[in-house]
């Protein structure tokens, strides 16, 4: 999958709509997004996350981000809507 985005201006909520666009998840699953690296990955929690992975791959004009869907464990606190975070409990 892949989309054009302005590095400057792109937040994890519009990454996870486009990503909602393709893909499905319950309201008893969440997605975390991660760095796309050969040996290790960093999950990416917050938009100045997502803003320096643009940053540190300006030079190479793409960057690689990973999409797992996850289980929630335990009780909701509220409906979430489709194609957005679960709160932290």
């Amino acid at each position: 999958m892949t989309t054009i985005a302005d590095s400057h201006d792109y937040s994890l909520l519009q990454l996870v709509d486009f990503i909602g666009e393709s893909f499905l998840w319950g309201s008893k699953q969440y997605i975390s997004l991660w760095r796309a690296l050969e040996d290790d990955s960093i999950e990416i929690k917050t938009d100045d996350q997502l803003s320096e992975w643009f940053e540190l791959n300006e030079e190479y004009g793409e960057v690689h981000i990973v999409g797992q869907i996850n289980d929630f464990d335990g009780p909701l606190q509220f409906s979430p809507t489709k194609r957005r975070f679960h709160p932290t409990v």
